[in-house]
């Protein structure tokens, strides 16, 4: 397995807006991607936020975040984190529960 880590810092007032577009547009167009395990989104109250994604390979990550989709909902966000870009880190997955 494999994962894509992307940080970005919005304003507090955005998240829940950021929120919104993450659980309604992008979980569904990822779920539609091959190799898709899950996605999370996590936020501080200043307005970091964490975007994990888990994949089978990182073939197929890559493929998720060249897609013209996620090109999309980046530009639906970059309002949202002042069109800074989010830095992403990818890593192997050694050890997970499923619990």
């Amino acid at each position: 397995m494999f994962c894509a880590v992307a940080r970005s810092l919005s304003s507090p007032e955005n998240l829940d807006k950021f929120a919104r577009i993450f659980n309604e547009q992008s979980i569904p167009l990822q779920e539609r991607m091959p190799g898709f395990k899950g996605a999370y989104m996590f936020a501080k109250s200043n307005g970091e936020i964490m975007v994990l994604s888990i994949w089978d390979s990182e073939n197929q990550a890559n493929a998720w975040l060249s897609s013209s989709d996620h090109m999309g909902l980046s530009e639906q966000i970059g309002p949202l984190t002042n069109y800074t870009p989010p830095e992403v880190d990818s890593y192997d997955v050694l050890a997970y529960s499923k619990k």
